[in-house]
């Protein structure tokens, strides 16, 4: 019986191919689908330098009065990419049989599995690396941009987009599960007709159809996604194993053998960050409150829990540090004391800034309870 060489597998997956599964992922993601894109990234970070503090005019006194001065801030924000992979088991006798049925059984299922780890990750932060950014949930949470559902999905549509306007930035679409189109087919007016041609119809409607989105979490978010943005260091890389084991990660058992099964693996590997750079505007220049999207929140109460930040110079609280945890910024209070919400079982990295002190970073893990960091800055 004639063998299959490994160059002959590796035919199978072309630079076409390759290019091929990165716009299917992109497509189907509802996140990546609907973020803007940036250039490829160069390294493993890229930083995005965003206006952080608007000039401030002032009146003169007289006609010799003096002109005061005033400075455009600027901050860094990063992409940090992270890597995303999967390995599919595949029979060699399948590839005998039909080369394109074994390439679309690989391309369905790495399609499949990475958009939908891409969304939750992003969405609800549903098993999201330390390093990637607040969630959208979290983030819009510790803004305070959440509304409470009603039965009334005009109002709380309303709503939500109010919050978006607050913050400078003009609602363009309407986000959720696929439970979202029974609510928007129950809409009706005084009389029990339809409503038609409202401003809901100028919302896009994004419906996340991957089982990626948690209604217990989330009912849906409104606002301008085209403000989130993602970056991709590595497009899809393809490496074929005709010998090996596959393992499963959580006991350790072998579920593949593939000399003995007569199996190839495609493992499959991309790696890519996400960001919202969330510039100053002239509406709303406090960062802590402002956010391109609102959480319409389920009726059930989302459990978070408070990292409490306690920051002194080892004696005394320092007042007005600035605390960035995952994308999320807050400020220390007079006792040098702040905090942020979060889900439970999620990781974060963190940096704690302030005038004249060193920059202090770390990493924080949240479990299921209430939890303090402790932060000395010299």
């Amino acid at each position: 019986m004639a063998m299959i060489s490994d160059s002959d597998i590796q035919a199978l997956i072309t630079p076409e191919i390759r290019r091929e599964v990165i716009e299917e992922i992109t497509k189907k993601s509802a996140v990546l689908g609907h973020f803007n894109r940036l250039n490829d990234m160069s390294t493993s970070e890229t930083e995005l330098r965003i206006l952080d503090a608007l000039p401030v005019s002032y009146w003169v006194s007289g006609n010799t009065g003096f002109k005061k001065t005033t400075n455009l801030e600027w901050a860094n924000k990063r992409i940090i990419a992270q890597e995303l992979a999967t390995i599919v088991p595949i029979s060699i006798n399948s590839i005998r049989d039909s080369a394109i049925d074994v390439w679309e059984t690989v391309k369905r299922n790495v399609v499949q599995d990475m958009h939908k780890k891409i969304d939750a990750a992003i969405i609800t932060g549903e098993d999201k690396p330390a390093m990637f950014r607040a969630s959208l949930m979290d983030t819009i949470i510790n803004a305070g941009a959440t509304v409470t559902t009603t039965s009334n999905f005009l109002s709380d549509t309303d709503s939500a987009m109010a919050k978006v306007e607050s913050s400078g930035y003009i609602p363009s679409a309407i986000m959720g599960g696929v439970g979202m189109r029974s609510e928007l087919r129950r809409i009706v007016d005084s009389t029990g007709q339809p409503i038609n041609a409202t401003w809901l119809d100028g919302l896009e409607k994004i419906y996340v159809e991957n089982s990626s989105w948690d209604s217990n979490k989330a009912k849906y978010i409104v606002g301008d996604f085209k403000k989130c943005v993602y970056a991709i260091r590595q497009d899809i890389e393809f490496e074929i194993f005709t010998q090996g084991v596959v393992s499963d990660p959580e006991t350790g058992k072998i579920v593949y053998n593939l000399m003995q099964q007569d199996m190839i693996a495609a493992r499959c590997t991309m790696r890519l960050g996400w960001e919202v750079p969330n510039p100053v505007n002239i509406l709303q220049p406090d960062p802590l409150v402002r956010f391109p999207l609102a959480l319409v929140l389920p009726t059930n109460e989302v459990t978070t829990y408070d990292v409490t930040f306690n920051v002194t110079d080892g004696t005394s609280p320092i007042e007005n540090a600035k605390i960035n945890m995952g994308g999320i910024r807050t400020k220390t209070n007079a006792q040098g004391v702040a905090t942020i919400k979060s889900q439970g079982n999620k990781s974060y990295s963190y940096t704690v800034k302030s005038e004249n002190k060193d920059d202090v970073r770390g990493k924080v893990s949240i479990l299921q309870e209430n939890m303090t960091v402790n932060v000395v800055m010299t």
